[in-house]
């Protein structure tokens, strides 16, 4: 990676997934670090990211009430219990104690509107299939190695940081625009977490919605210096295998520096 931004090239921008909303922001501030990085760092997006650890898995009632999957009630007992300085107070600190609740049975926790298939992350083996290809791995310049979806050993060690909000300040203070999307359907890192998040960093934002082929496709919020949250309707925690045109657009939209979203 670094031989490669090393080259002589004009602009990068660097998108990730969940736990590497972390890792990215990370990743990112070393580009800019970095005087032997030529090319200049243009953006960085993340979709469904995880943002705080005390905020990782605590929104799971909150997301089910939104579908109907769980009651008013109930969500007023979690509310009254885990959030009660209010979502505009961002919960306060009794939430990093909200518990996990997974959806069992046939439930895709990753995409509540999609069937789940095998796998921990019922995804089946199709990615693994995929990424293993041959021809697959020399267009992504991978190395001839076995690809894994889920990598237990890496998991095992993985550092997880505590929050990502200073160093996505600093990005922002370098001009690096960021993009947080968020698939609506999704679980285990439900929209919420990355709602809060960019409220938090960038104080009041414009809100519009945005509409693929005439159908409303999410709500973008625009906060200042190029920090921007937007949902993915229907999408779950990889928008862009449920919602592909829609992910398209995004990043269309944001790598052109495209104000008007709809398509």
């Amino acid at each position: 990676m670094w031989t490669f931004l090393k080259t002589k090239m004009a602009f990068i921008h660097l998108t990730i997934l969940f736990y590497a909303g972390c890792y990215v922001p990370h990743f990112a501030d070393a580009v800019l670090k970095d005087k032997d990085v030529t090319l200049k760092l243009k953006g960085i997006a993340m979709g469904n990211a995880v943002t705080e650890l005390n905020w990782l898995f605590t929104f799971q009632i909150p997301l089910q009430a939104y579908h109907g999957l769980v009651g008013m009630e109930e969500l007023a007992e979690w509310e009254n219990k885990y959030c009660p300085t209010g979502y505009e107070n961002f919960c306060g600190e009794q939430i990093s104690h909200a518990p996990k609740k997974w959806l069992e049975r046939d439930f895709n926790n990753y995409n509540l509107a999609g069937k789940c298939y095998s796998g921990e992350t019922c995804e089946g083996d199709s990615m693994r299939r995929y990424f293993n290809t041959p021809e697959v791995q020399e267009s992504l310049h991978f190395d001839a190695k076995e690809w894994i979806y889920c990598n237990h050993e890496v998991h095992k060690h993985f550092a997880f940081c505590e929050d990502a909000e200073t160093l996505v300040r600093s990005l922002l203070d370098n001009n690096v625009k960021v993009l947080y999307f968020y698939g609506t359907d999704d679980n285990v890192c439900p929209f919420i977490d990355g709602d809060l998040f960019t409220r938090k960093i960038g104080g009041v934002g414009k809100k519009d919605h945005w509409f693929v082929d005439n159908v409303y496709s999410g709500t973008q919020t625009v906060y200042p210096r190029n920090l921007i949250y937007t949902t993915v309707i229907g999408a779950g925690h990889p928008v862009a295998t449920s919602k592909p045109k829609q992910m398209q657009n995004i990043l269309s939209k944001f790598i052109n520096d495209t104000e008007d979203w709809n398509a």
